[in-house]
Parts: C-alpha cells; structure tokens; sequence
C-alpha cells in the first residue's frame, strides 16, 4: 500500500510548505484586520488612539 499522509497533505514538501504558506498569510492578515477594526472601535469609544489619550488643552 502507499504512504499515508494526514489529511490535506500530499505528501510533497514543496507543495505542502506553499499551502501552508499561503493559509498563514490568510490567517494573519485576517488577524491584522480584525486587530485594526477592534482598535478603531476602542478607540472611537475612549477618544484614544495609538499616540495615547486625547488631552484637553
């Protein structure tokens, strides 16, 4: 019998690194964008932003 491989895997390194490669990339840039929305939300709702608090002058 051939060599069982876990599923999704094909069993070629190089094919197998490039789908893993390209699922990260998706993962992360779905993270980033989710971090950047909660950010903006947080921020919208406190009069923050990332240099700090808004100050009263």
């Amino acid at each position: 019998m051939g060599e069982q491989t876990p599923a999704g895997r094909t069993g070629q390194p190089e094919v197998d690194s490039a789908a893993r490669l390209e699922h990260t990339t998706a993962v992360l840039g779905q993270t980033t964008t989710a971090w950047a929305a909660e950010a903006k939300a947080r921020d919208a709702l406190t009069g923050s932003s990332h240099d700090g608090p808004e100050r009263d002058r």
